[in-house]
């Protein structure tokens, strides 16, 4: 049972946040080691199927313990509740507040020791209620001291070097500790369970034929669990109303560079508009403008609606409308106050912090509850950073988890840093398990609460738009009157009209990044934003895939690719442009073979020449950051027949492009000159780059040759 415990332990990933391959190996180890060691050794070759039996009893029950923990609301509430009771409790007998949530508390361990031993106390000969009663105090006394002994070694994990230890137990999880000390406990305490001191019943033909069909149930109940939740239908002409109560509805626009300088939430009626809604920006909210609503999106208020506004709102979700409140950290009298006023009835709080990963980014910390809001969605497209954390009741269920973080108070007296904390984790923040996005429900309606904006940024969607999809799906899918238009408000940002788009490939392992560093692409997808066109960040391990996928579909391209394209990806990209698409390729001779070899199916290699970071001779104002010269049919670009050069330095062509069929291929022989720090950074920009990235984006989204999708096609490629 000792073995098969371990075994559990690591299987369920309940003694470490690591991610999960690296419990793989362990895993495979451990299940080799054991199906040797008791099913072969054991089992068949001793006869001996007790054991078996109860193992198959424990592991069913946790299945169903870890089931109720996925899906069950109250029950994630409920164990949520007990590791912050006795994480308190802990702390007051130390003198030191704790305050660790269900990761970080250890709780799964424990369960999984108190199922362990009721089912073996529930197999002995002996059976006593009180030494089970015993065995359940020794448990609890041994988790409240872990409890107190975590503090102790989070604050002093670098003087006890046991930050070296993150890459395998997770930061500052010493829920390891915790399983050897309740094994060290288990261990003596049933030691020796066998045919000779077990519970007679056992051996009984019907006993074991009810403790199989218990397995099998609770087997069938947990994976039919773990099916995938169904995308949301799309339903074309819902209406979408905008309550702008004072933040940015802008998009990138020329003559507004860097970054900072390209709006915050313009772009997303706009998108909206062009999947096929009815969107409206209205700065005032009343049962007027929400009669024929189907979807109401509160971001970041800067005051509360009013009493008449908030029965208002209500009163359209009672009937079926779909609310989506979003907003920021540490607000106060804003975004914070109006938020909570707002959703007082469906039990949904914004706490007065910053969630904070212990690591850089979320994503591999991230748990997403069953719903189709995340159907087909990654971690990594959620894009969720920093953000408040939520509190909940039990009206309420949380959607999205931040596993391995912190709650980092806020500081009423930072007002000039947006009351900001110092952003560390200090003594008696919370640990663990913070809920960064839940659900809950009025009438007929649903509301949907994030604590973070990321997501809904104008350059963020390039990333998050299958999160957005489904989101505004799943919201706009109640009974309502919606699907009318409004007269108070006012139409989608800009009035810009997005009818072409564009892919960049992230799924053959481009050399760009997605965390708004100087090697992301952020900049290369807020030209195209000025451009008129939407830009799609896809993942897919297919590109023929994504391509077909595609509406309205003008660009796809592909930076510094690593892993090779398949011969149906390079069918659909020349098919593609021989169509009326173009297709960008960047990289250098020093780039994968894969990127290589991606050149040469379209006829362009590289000169091995590093000419490095300087501005073309043609216009001064534009830079490469890596550049060397390309080469056509085996000679230089600037001169092949068949190629026309676009960039020269010193005489060689740096970037250069060929007509395939209706389409053209541009060629680019610097695979960091889309990235942002040589196009548009945060507070820096280079404004020769952007007009020429700018004026050739524009002449693609406005070329005469169009490739349009079919009509029930509005996924952008994923």
């Amino acid at each position: 049972m000792v073995l098969f415990l371990c075994l559990v332990a690591v299987s369920f990933g309940i003694v470490t946040s690591a991610p999960a391959y690296c419990r793989v190996l362990p895993g495979i180890i451990l299940g080799a080691f054991y199906l040797y060691c008791h099913v072969w050794r054991r089992v068949v070759v001793r006869k001996d199927a007790l054991s078996a039996l109860a193992q198959g009893v424990l592991f069913s029950a946790y299945l169903l313990y870890m089931l109720l923990r996925r899906e069950a609301a109250f029950f994630y509430h409920a164990l949520s509740d007990l590791s912050l009771a006795f994480s308190g409790l802990a702390g007051a007998l130390v003198g030191r507040p704790i305050i660790m949530s269900v990761t970080y508390s250890g709780i799964d361990v424990v369960c999984l020791f108190l199922i362990a031993f009721s089912v073996a106390g529930l197999t002995r000969r002996e059976r006593s209620a009180l030494k089970w009663l015993a065995g359940l105090g020794g448990i609890l006394v041994v988790w409240c001291a872990y409890m107190a002994l975590w503090t102790v070694l989070a604050e002093n994990s670098i003087a006890l070097g046991l930050n070296r230890l993150e890459p395998v137990t997770g930061p500052l999880d010493y829920r390891l500790l915790l399983f050897a000390a309740l094994l060290a406990a288990y261990i003596p305490a049933y030691r020796g369970l066998d045919a000779r001191n077990t519970w007679p019943l056992v051996s009984d033909r019907r006993v074991r034929a009810a403790a199989a069909v218990w397995a099998a149930l609770c087997l069938i109940a947990c994976l039919s669990s773990f099916a995938p939740p169904k995308a949301p239908g799309w339903i074309a002409g819902k209406r979408v109303v905008f309550w702008d109560s004072g933040i940015d509805f802008t998009v990138p626009a020329d003559g507004r560079y860097g970054l900072d300088q390209v709006g915050m939430f313009g772009f997303l009626p706009n998108y909206l508009e062009a999947k096929g809604y009815s969107c409206d920006v209205t700065d005032e909210i009343g049962a007027g403008v929400l009669e024929t609503a189907d979807v109401l999106v509160i971001i970041n208020p800067m005051r509360t609606p009013g009493r008449e506004g908030l029965d208002a709102i209500w009163s359209f979700v009672e009937r079926g409308g779909g609310l989506l409140a979003v907003g920021d950290h540490t607000g106060d009298r804003q975004i914070r106050l109006p938020l909570n006023e707002l959703l007082a009835p469906a039990g949904i709080t914004f706490n007065f912090d910053s969630a904070m990963p212990f690591q850089s980014l979320w994503p591999d910390a991230f748990v997403t509850r069953r719903s189709p809001v995340f159907a087909n969605v990654s971690d990594r497209q959620i894009q969720a950073v920093v953000g408040a954390s939520l509190e909940i009741s039990y009206k309420a269920r949380p959607l999205l988890i931040g596993k391995t973080g912190y709650s980092d108070g806020g500081d009423l007296s930072n007002a000039a840093d947006g009351f900001l904390g110092d952003m560390r984790f200090s003594r008696g923040e919370r640990v663990g398990d913070l809920i960064l996005a839940a659900e809950s429900g009025h009438g007929s309606g649903r509301i949907l609460a994030f604590g973070d904006t990321s997501f809904l940024q104008n350059t963020t969607l390039a990333y998050s738009y299958p999160l957005i999809d489904n989101l505004f799906a799943y919201l706009a899918s109640g009974d309502t009157a919606g699907g009318g238009n409004a007269d108070s408000g006012r139409a989608a940002a800009a009035g810009q009209a997005y009818a072409a788009s564009y892919i960049i490939d992230a799924g053959h392992m481009p050399s760009f990044k997605t965390d708004k560093s100087g090697d992301a692409a952020d900049g290369f997808i807020a030209s195209a934003l000025r451009a008129g066109m939407i830009p799609y960040v896809t993942r897919s391990a297919s590109l023929s895939a994504a391509i077909e996928a595609a509406r309205g579909l003008k660009l796809v391209a592909l930076v510094e690719p690593a892993a090779a394209l398949g011969a149906e990806d390079l069918l659909a990209l020349r098919e593609f442009a021989e169509n009326g698409g173009a297709v960008m390729l960047f990289g250098t001779y020093r780039s994968p073979e894969a990127t290589r070899s991606l050149f040469a199916s379209f006829g362009f290699s590289f000169e091995n020449l590093p000419i490095g970071r300087i501005s073309p001779t043609q216009d001064p104002e534009m830079a490469f950051w890596n550049a060397c010269p390309l080469l056509y049919d085996g000679r230089p670009a600037a001169e092949a027949p068949g190629a026309e050069s676009l960039v020269e330095i010193w005489g060689y062509a740096v970037a250069a492009r060929r007509d395939i069929g209706q389409g053209a291929v541009y060629a680019f022989g610097d695979g960091d000159f889309i990235k942002n720090k040589n196009l548009e950074n945060v507070e820096t920009y280079r404004k020769g780059n952007i007009n020429f990235v700018g004026a050739l984006l524009r002449d693609i989204a406005g070329g005469a040759a169009r490739r349009e999708g079919g009509a029930d096609s509005h996924d952008g490629g994923q």
